[in-house]
């Protein structure tokens, strides 16, 4: 039994839309594989919400908080703090009078790392002080009148 051409291209065409429909199959899950990936790939997410970088305080407890993704262990000026089920973070952090640095670091399972800081300058309130003196003066000046 001879085929005939038109069976042999009936054939060859069948062969070859299998092979391409195999072909588009397989891409098609490759392409979704690294879709689906792509967070694997990429490193861990920091985004530090509050305090921002140069900020003034008047009050030495501030609160830091950002938003994380993609961690393992997160670190505020190396002590370890802990995220919500969301990856959101806030921390009460007490300023020094004066210049403060404040590091959030980030390290996911494979070790890569974020480090983020906020360079910020608590101003101790001196106007207490001031209208203390104030009273003072005030005080001393009415003793004075009240002697002569």
């Amino acid at each position: 039994m001879t085929m005939t051409g038109e069976n042999q291209k009936k054939k060859h065409f069948t062969h070859h839309l299998k092979v391409s429909c195999f072909v588009l199959f397989f891409t098609a899950i490759a392409l979704y594989a690294v879709f689906e990936s792509r967070w694997l790939l990429s490193g861990p997410v920091l985004i530090l919400t509050s305090p921002s970088d140069g900020e003034v305080f008047d009050s030495p407890l501030i609160t830091v908080s950002g938003e994380t993704k993609k961690i393992s262990y997160i670190y505020l000026n190396d002590t370890r703090v802990y995220v919500d089920d969301y990856g959101k973070f806030s921390y009460e952090f007490l300023l020094i009078p004066g210049y403060n640095i404040i590091t959030v670091k980030v390290l996911n399972r494979y070790g890569e790392e974020i480090i983020k800081t906020a360079e910020v300058v608590y101003k101790k309130d001196e106007g207490g002080k001031a209208a203390l003196r104030e009273t003072n003066i005030a005080d001393r000046t009415l003793n004075t009148q009240n002697e002569t």
